[in-house]
């Protein structure tokens, strides 16, 4: 996806490199905690920037605008705009698995109602004399 910010066509660049960056801007220690932060919408914001500063990475440019600047861009965009970054970060891929396709894997498993039945615990009758 590409957008203009700031004055400046951008494009999200997601995956590895976006988690790792967005790990030091969340300041949490890994991926993984990135992916399940993602439902903040300010945690989602600064994986967004992350994003834009791995695609400026990879073109071996520093990104012209900090992360301040983007959020405030993001608060005077429509609410479209926010709508298209995260269908794009759904659509996405991490380690050769779609995001969509890993939040629905986790959902499903969350809601798995085949919980192993717990047995009853029984005393046994004491034998009469």
């Amino acid at each position: 996806m590409q957008l203009e910010i700031l004055g400046n066509q951008v494009k999200f660049e997601w995956g590895l490199g976006c988690f790792e960056i967005a790990a030091e801007l969340l300041k949490v220690d890994t991926v993984e905690e990135v992916i399940f932060s993602v439902g903040n919408t300010a945690k989602m914001c600064r994986v967004a920037y992350a994003a834009i500063q791995n695609w400026y990475e990879i073109e071996g440019k520093d990104i012209p605008f900090n992360v301040r600047q983007f959020q405030n861009w993001l608060d005077k965009a429509d609410e479209e705009t926010g709508v298209k970054i995260v269908e794009d970060f759904m659509a996405s891929q991490y380690q050769g698995k779609v995001m969509k396709q890993r939040y629905d894997e986790l959902i499903e498993m969350l809601r798995t109602d085949d919980e192993p039945v717990k047995k009853k615990v029984t005393r046994a009758r004491k034998s009469e004399k």
